[in-house]
């Protein structure tokens, strides 16, 4: 609610029994029309979920267009501000952490009484689906947020007004074109007119839904090629693999001689020109040649490229060596890469260490602070990933593997799938005045589900120089929380799904307790 503190100290009684007047008959109920939850009231504020952004957005429509009408006349006059995201939480028991929470309680505070403020991944699903209009707020710096936010206010489009005016720039487009994809058809130039009218609707296809989440934009389309614009490599990468999957649903059915391939190059590097203008460079004519190396269906990419692609995780990469293209004096290092897919699979040898679980410690994330003191979350885990390693009772991943894992997007599975770990170790830090607060988490790989949880501090100084008890307390209450875990399995699940690593773990648990029955348990 705008304005609470004013309206308190004019009126506290009236302004109290308006606020809960107006969530009692019209917050909390449209709430539940569209199956939100209504999670925390404090003071001023609510803060509500939703299974989807269009419910979201509908919503706070709703509920400003109607708390306009109903208080027309009325004293106090209460008016009202949103702020809406999308993004992974954490889900505590009935409460939601993490900064897509803070994300969504800070940006509401850019707006004006009655104005609803959204982030442009919140604005990418809901802005072919509702008649809105956005108006571009820019990238904000948020309090205790570590990168900027692409923020828009979205207005209810009038009736009969037709397509808004406004330019939409999704988030990562505030940073510029830094990535560069060159896409041409790989067929020869007697190509038959069916064939190119597959191409325009592929660079539709991709203009439309793929693009828009990977933060890129079209440069340039010619008849059989298109330039695409991207401000991270990562995004490119991912993008090239989605329009490939493009061309497999268009050739679906198709016999070989009239299916659609394509050949991709990308280049990174220093490019001239500024958003919604076309960019030119050294670096965009490389993109260009590097498609040349390409055979039909794939990618191939620069040296600088492949230094910001980490293998397996984000693609997988093939070394072609030194190769000339056209109109260069000098070779250029060029790599092929295709989309990361699951390591080969090793079956089990039956040693003893095969039966244990395995532990993945990734580097902790800083949630603010010095740049002197963003290293720590790496120090952190490497003195964990130490202690545990010291254990008998399981099996601990090399730093070497979970470093890549920091400060990335990706889902517990994926990192349990790559690193073939059950249990995850993550969480985030804060440092203030010499002293470190660390929050971390043990998860299941598999199911996703926190295991355990816990919050400590110490001293930097000790912390780095490997005595700090925080490190210690970490591992040990890790350890038990594995132990306890597997005995939990191993009591609630039926003997033929567990793993031996289970029946083992909890059987040491067992033959330690002063009990004969759970002796013979064991």
């Amino acid at each position: 609610m705008v304005d609470w503190s004013r309206l308190i100290g004019l009126n506290d009684v009236a302004t109290l029994r308006a606020w809960k007047a107006l969530r009692a008959t019209l917050i909390e109920p449209s709430i539940r029309e569209r199956s939100g939850r209504l999670l925390e009231i404090a003071g001023d504020s609510v803060l509500v979920e939703f299974p989807s952004a269009v419910a979201a957005v509908s919503w706070a429509l709703d509920v400003q267009r109607r708390t306009n009408e109903r208080q027309e006349g009325e004293s106090p006059r209460l008016r009202l501000r949103v702020g809406i995201n999308v993004e992974d939480v954490i889900v505590d028991g009935e409460k939601l952490v993490g900064d897509g929470v803070n994300i969504a309680s800070r940006i509401h505070q850019l707006g004006s009484a009655g104005e609803i403020i959204v982030t442009a991944a919140v604005r990418e699903y809901v802005a072919n689906k509702l008649e809105l209009a956005f108006t571009d707020l820019g990238a904000r710096e948020l309090k205790n947020i570590s990168r900027r936010i692409q923020v828009y206010k979205v207005e209810e489009r009038a009736a009969g007004a037709g397509a808004p005016q406004t330019v939409y720039r999704d988030s990562y487009l505030e940073q510029g074109v830094g990535t560069v994809l060159a896409i041409e058809v790989a067929a020869d130039e007697q190509a038959d007119g069916a064939l190119l009218s597959r191409w325009r609707e592929l660079v539709e296809d991709t203009t439309n839904n793929v693009l828009p989440a990977h933060g890129g934009r079209v440069l340039k389309t010619q008849e059989r090629s298109a330039l695409l614009g991207f401000p991270r490599v990562a995004h490119a990468a991912k993008a090239a693999f989605e329009i490939q999957q493009l061309c497999t649903r268009v050739n679906a059915g198709r016999p070989a001689s009239a299916q659609l391939e394509v050949r991709m190059g990308m280049q990174v590097g220093e490019l001239i020109g500024q958003e919604q203008q076309e960019v030119y460079g050294g670096d965009v004519n490389l993109a260009a040649r590097l498609t040349t190396l390409a055979g039909p269906g794939e990618i191939v990419v620069s040296a600088g490229v492949r230094d910001q692609l980490t293998p397996v995780l984000d693609a997988d990469v093939e070394d072609l060596g030194d190769c000339y293209v056209k109109r260069l004096n000098r070779p250029v290092r060029a790599y092929r890469v295709g989309p990361p897919g699951p390591r080969p699979v090793v079956e089990p040898t039956g040693t003893p260490g095969e039966l244990q679980p395995t532990i993945a410690v990734i580097p902790f994330n800083a949630r603010a602070g010095d740049a002197e003191h963003q290293v720590l979350g790496e120090v952190l885990a490497d003195h964990a990933i130490s202690a545990l390693s010291r254990t008998t009772s399981m099996n601990v991943i090399s730093r070497l593997s979970t470093t890549a894992f920091r400060g990335r997007e990706v889902t517990l599975q994926e990192v349990g799938s790559l690193l073939h770990a059950n249990y995850v170790v993550s969480g985030a830090y804060h440092v203030v005045g010499g002293k470190v607060s660390l929050i971390a988490e043990l998860a299941d790989a598999k199911s996703g589900r926190v295991v355990w949880s816990d919050d400590a501090r110490g001293d930097v100084r000790a912390v780095v120089s490997g005595e700090s008890e925080l490190v210690d307390r970490l591992v040990s209450r890790v350890s038990a929380a594995v132990t306890a875990r597997e005995l939990e399995k191993a009591q609630i699940q039926p003997l033929p799904t567990l793993e031996s690593y289970t029946l083992l773990i909890s059987a040491i648990a067992l033959m330690h307790r002063l009990s004969p029955q759970d002796f013979d348990r064991a």
